[in-house]
């Protein structure tokens, strides 16, 4: 539909900044998720002990990628021109808006297995559907009422969070029978630093660096990034738990 109605030109960019935006999510979600269900599901017939563990895994999920999706929004240019070269312009504003939704995907990808071990594969098939129809109508809307490579980009991230919010409420209200405010309290914190690097990154206009090796002012954004990480962590006192979820 994209190539159709926007123009191949304009989907080869959409395409190449896609497939970058997977690389955090697919590469760590393939590593974790898949381990989920036989671990938890020897707690199949206490579900207030899943839901601790299973908040634990959440949580470290958010802080890894909340990080990967600041350093792809923040530093979209330099990896665009350094991983594509500079033909690839184009891709880095898409690429920027696909980022957004890089933490929630990151969780998201957890949500199935959670309800393969809470043995619910009837909530889990709910929330596809679910789920099915908001990409769907994200994507028609992007290329109709948008027009444009960048619009799909926005509506297609908007929707991963939309997906995000659904698979979560479900899974939370009917699959843990647990209130869903009581889950939104224990993600504050990740909001917070979420928020945190918004700031600190749009800070960073206001500092007088001037670096002309794409590479060097790459590695200048990464340790920016993770300074401003790393003092997020501290005001919000994750870097403790995180610490413990790590090395333990």
């Amino acid at each position: 539909l994209t190539g159709k109605y926007i123009g191949s030109t304009q989907l080869g960019f959409y395409d190449k900044s896609y497939n970058l935006m997977q690389y955090p999510v697919g590469n760590l979600t393939g590593i974790i998720t898949p381990v989920l269900h036989p671990i938890l599901a020897d707690y199949q017939k206490n579900i207030k002990i899943m839901y601790i563990k299973y908040i634990k895994v959440v949580k470290l999920l958010a802080s890894i990628g909340i990080y990967a999706q600041a350093v792809c929004m923040f530093a979209a240019p330099e990896i665009i021109t350094v991983l594509y070269g500079g033909k690839w312009h184009n891709s880095i504003v898409c690429f920027q808006l696909l980022s957004i939704s890089i933490a929630t995907q990151i969780i998201n990808s957890s949500t199935g297995s959670i309800c393969q071990a809470l043995g619910n594969t009837r909530l889990l098939f709910i929330t596809g559907c679910i789920n099915t129809l908001i990409t769907i109508i994200a994507i028609l809307g992007g290329i109709f009422i948008g027009k444009t490579i960048y619009s799909v980009a926005l509506w297609v991230s908007i929707s991963f969070i939309l997906n995000f919010i659904v698979s979560f409420y479900l899974l939370i209200v009917y699959g843990f029978k647990i209130r869903f405010r009581s889950f939104v309290y224990e993600l504050f914190p990740y909001i917070v630093i979420s928020e945190i690097l918004i700031i600190g990154c749009e800070c960073y206009e206001l500092i007088p660096i001037h670096i002309n090796s794409l590479i060097l002012l790459l590695g200048v954004k990464l340790i920016y990034v993770s300074i401003i990480y790393f003092i997020a962590l501290l005001l919000t006192h994750q870097l403790g738990f995180i610490y413990k979820s790590i090395f333990r």
